[in-house]
């Protein structure tokens, strides 16, 4: 697997703020990048991606990402582990109908459509959401480090 400066430079930056001993192990038993990716785009990694592609001291541009993440970003391909699926969003503007378990909105202006029978997390940093549907939302707005709500929202 090629090595990127930024994700070492990243992975070090996370391991002095107190990475846990489970996620440095599987960073670095990862085969290839779509293991990195699905790393960073589960229940856990979401918002820490995210809030650490907002620090600029963490090593680690949205630029960088988008590049890195390529079709896996803004909705070209979910992302599947263990057969939960992920979708990451970042510098864009986009209309999205919501299937995925886990969702990643930063510096983003969407439109979303939650359908009924969907539940789903939102985490959002940055963004501007407007949500519609019958669908439940796990909402997250991650703001300087702090999660402001973590609220369940049923959108009619």
């Amino acid at each position: 697997m090629k090595i990127y400066k930024e994700l070492e430079a990243f992975k070090e930056r996370s391991k002095v703020l107190g990475l846990c001993n489970n996620y440095t192990d599987k960073w670095n038993s990862a085969q290839d990048t779509y293991d990195l990716i699905k790393l960073a785009t589960d229940i856990n990694g979401m918002p820490y991606i995210l809030e650490s592609l907002n620090d600029p001291q963490m090593g680690i541009t949205t630029k960088f990402a988008i590049e890195f993440l390529g079709e896996y970003v803004n909705n070209n391909i979910p992302i599947v582990n263990d057969g939960i699926e992920s979708k990451l969003f970042i510098d864009t503007e986009c209309t999205v109908i919501l299937s995925s378990t886990i969702n990643g909105f930063l510096n983003t202006n969407a439109k979303l459509y939650v359908p009924k029978g969907v539940v789903c997390h939102v985490y959002c940093v940055n963004s501007d959401l407007e949500i519609t549907g019958s669908g439940i939302i796990y909402f997250h707005n991650l703001l300087e480090g702090k999660w402001i709500n973590n609220i369940i929202k049923k959108y009619e």
